[in-house]
């Protein structure tokens, strides 16, 4: 979704400037501030995109899905080769859930995004930075950063029950590297996040 906001913008048809407005429609539960923010509060884009990815914002999300459109990010996804990955429904849609639609991805595709984004090719290197930007600002350091602290690491984190991921870029001081990892029915999300650390380790040192 990141992306394709971005590539719109790298094309003109959108700014990082523009603002969009929250309505009361728009607010759903689960992570995110802007649920808590009056009705009618006017943001940026690049606001909403940074609450998106540093706050795992659902309210966010769901705006920027609204904005791009769902067949639009898909298709934006297909033409990048990110296979395994697939947009149906938007956050906390408890419907959309019992009728059997759920968003996909896989640590490959995961993994081929951060590459782009570190080689700064995914969309322009001045974009990318600014993506970049918003990733190192992640809140949620549970994970990846409490194993590294000290190291700036520009990562994205995903959670639902029974379910831990992170993944991104680690600069580590002369050996930067990608990791992602993803944890489904775990008997323990403190082992879940345990495991991905000792993992995390094991990478920086090898």
């Amino acid at each position: 979704m990141l992306a394709t906001a971005m590539e719109r913008v790298q094309q003109g048809a959108l700014s990082l400037d523009q603002t969009l407005t929250l309505h009361s429609s728009d607010k759903v539960g689960g992570a995110g501030v802007i649920a808590g923010f009056a009705s009618g509060t006017e943001l940026s884009l690049d606001t909403v995109l940074r609450y998106m990815i540093t706050e795992s914002d659902n309210t966010a999300t769901n705006m920027v899905i609204d904005l791009l459109g769902m067949d639009a990010i898909n298709a934006y996804i297909q033409r990048n080769g990110y296979h395994d990955t697939i947009l149906q429904r938007k956050m906390m849609d408890f419907a959309a859930v019992d009728a059997g639609l759920e968003n996909y991805t896989s640590a490959v595709d995961l993994g081929h995004f951060f590459v782009k984004l570190y080689n700064r090719s995914c969309v322009s290197p001045e974009l990318d930075d600014v993506m970049l930007d918003y990733l190192a600002g992640q809140t949620d350091t549970e994970c990846f950063p409490a194993a590294l602290p000290g190291v700036m690491i520009a990562h994205k984190t995903g959670e639902l029950a029974q379910l831990y991921d992170d993944g991104g870029i680690i600069y580590q001081e002369g050996r930067p590297f990608i990791m992602v990892g993803m944890t489904e029915n775990y008997s323990s999300r403190s082992m879940a996040i345990s495991t991905l650390q000792q993992m995390l380790l094991v990478a920086s040192e090898n």
